[in-house]
């Protein structure tokens, strides 16, 4: 039995690796112009082109630009910072919160609906928050 949930998972994970492909790029494709500067100027990892080499009678690799899924991690990564931004505008001391990658922490209790809608009026994301 375990084996079967094991295979099940490679190939759930391969499926979600297949879409996520072209979600990427969308995403990349659409990105606000300083948006993306930005991103490819804090990537560090390369995207490498493997090219044969007649000569030498093996490969050489170069650098082809900036790996898509660093590009996507610094767009989304930066998306997920407006909105905790817009998020802690909802509350009497913003400062007071805590940020973690996909929320705020307070202990001032702001209503879900207007925190809702300040992230759609500021960012342009509608998005659902729950407690």
């Amino acid at each position: 039995m375990a084996c079967c949930l094991i295979w099940y998972g490679i190939i759930g994970v391969e499926a979600y690796y297949k879409e996520a492909i072209p979600l990427r790029e969308e995403l990349i494709q659409d990105a606000e112009p300083m948006i993306l500067q930005r991103a490819k100027s804090s990537t560090k990892k390369p995207k490498w082109q493997k090219r044969w080499i007649n000569d030498k009678k093996e490969y050489e690799y170069i650098v082809d630009g900036v790996k898509e899924s660093s590009l996507f991690f610094f767009i989304w990564t930066q998306w997920e910072r407006e909105i905790r931004q817009a998020m802690m505008s909802c509350f009497k001391v913003p400062e007071a919160c805590h940020q973690v990658h996909d929320a705020v922490y307070n202990t001032e209790v702001v209503d879900m609906k207007v925190m809702e809608a300040e992230v759609l009026e500021k960012t342009g994301f509608k998005v659902q928050i729950s407690n």
